[in-house]
C-alpha cells in the first residue's frame, strides 16, 4: 500500500445522524460496533448556528439495543474554519473533558456564536466500558434552529488475525 489510509479497505465509514434541523428532539445514533477496530474518529458538523442547549455526549454501549449505556469522558477537537479558506484544515488544541459533561457547542471558546462548526471525537476502543461492544452519540434538543449531522470513521485492525478489539 502507498502512503496514506483507504477506508474503502482499511476502514469503515458509518452515518450516526443524518442532516436536519436537531431543533424540538434529543437525537441519539444507532450503536456503532467496534468490534475489530481499535478507533473510531466521531466528526459532528454544526451548520447553521451552534446552540449551547444541543450539549453532545458519548456513551459506551452493552449491546446493539442498548441494555446498558454509559457516558464517556472523552476527549476533542474544534474546527471553525470556513472550507476552502487559508486555514480551512486547522484543528484547535485538544480539549480534555475530565467529566461526563459533554460537549456544550458554542457556549465558550472560539465557536461561542460561530456557523460551521465541526467537532472530531478521537475514541479508541479501550476506552469503552468492559464488556461493551460499541459507542453511541447523543445530541440534546438545542432548542433553537440547529442544522447538524454526525459521522464516524472506524480504522485499526479489520483484517488482522490479533485483532486488538476482537471482542471489546
Amino acid at each position: 500500500m502507498k502512503n496514506g489510509f483507504y477506508i474503502a479497505e482499511d476502514g469503515h465509514y458509518s452515518p450516526l445522524i443524518i442532516p436536519h434541523d436537531q431543533n424540538g428532539a434529543a437525537h441519539a445514533s444507532t450503536v456503532i460496533r467496534m468490534k475489530d477496530y481499535s478507533h473510531a474518529d466521531i466528526f459532528i458538523f454544526i451548520g447553521v448556528a451552534t446552540r449551547a442547549a444541543g450539549v453532545i455526549t458519548l456513551e459506551s454501549c452493552s449491546n446493539m439495543t442498548p441494555s446498558v449505556h454509559t457516558e464517556l469522558a472523552f476527549n476533542y477537537y474544534v474546527s471553525t474554519a470556513v472550507f476552502g479558506s487559508a486555514s480551512d484544515d486547522i484543528w484547535m488544541p485538544v480539549t480534555k473533558l475530565t467529566a461526563t459533561t459533554g460537549i456544550v457547542p458554542g457556549a465558550v471558546g472560539p465557536e461561542a456564536a460561530t456557523t460551521g462548526v465541526t467537532y472530531l471525537i478521537p475514541l479508541e476502543a479501550d476506552m469503552l466500558v468492559q464488556g461493551h461492544i460499541g459507542f453511541r452519540l447523543n445530541i440534546a434538543d438545542p432548542g433553537a434552529a440547529s442544522i447538524g449531522c454526525a459521522w464516524a470513521i472506524l480504522s485499526g485492525n479489520r483484517y488482522s488475525v490479533n485483532a486488538a478489539t476482537a471482542d471489546v
